[in-house]
């Protein structure tokens, strides 16, 4: 093993609903780890504008209402270290790179705004059958570093 390393600060086995789930992992030519899932507590985040082990420098745009709705996407460098990490407006379940480092992903959201982006496919939110989840495909730009 090269190296392993805690993400979750308050996971608790008696009470599965308190941790953090992780569901996706990508790789960049770097090297460099990206982990995504679902973050449904408040409190001892490991996410946000990350500078060390519990020091949160900004504040989030997502309302954290405990539903299990809430996502995050992590970056960890080659050695292991993180290197930031921001909550997302839907659950990742999927990430991938292409060539020149541009990060894709898939996954579903319940929220009907901050999602689709004006020019694309399908921009705005169309509720099919009443569903709860929408999902979702998006491209990023690693502007976060």
């Amino acid at each position: 093993m090269l190296w392993c390393t805690f993400f979750d600060t308050t996971f608790s086995i008696a009470d599965s609903n308190t941790g953090i789930s992780p569901l996706a992992v990508g790789v960049d030519s770097e090297n460099n780890l990206y982990l995504s899932g679902v973050c449904p507590f408040q409190n001892n985040i490991p996410i946000g504008g990350y500078t060390s082990p519990g020091i949160i420098t900004e504040p989030v745009g997502f309302n954290l209402d405990g539903s299990g709705q809430t996502g995050f996407l992590a970056k960890f460098s080659s050695s292991g270290v993180q290197q930031w990490g921001k909550f997302t407006s839907g659950i990742i379940h999927s990430i991938v790179f292409d060539t020149n480092d541009v990060m894709y992903v898939g996954g579903y959201t319940n929220y009907q705004t901050q999602v689709g982006t004006p020019n694309t496919f399908q921009p705005n939110y169309i509720n099919y059958s009443n569903s709860v989840l929408y999902y979702f495909i998006a491209r990023f730009t690693l502007l976060m570093e």
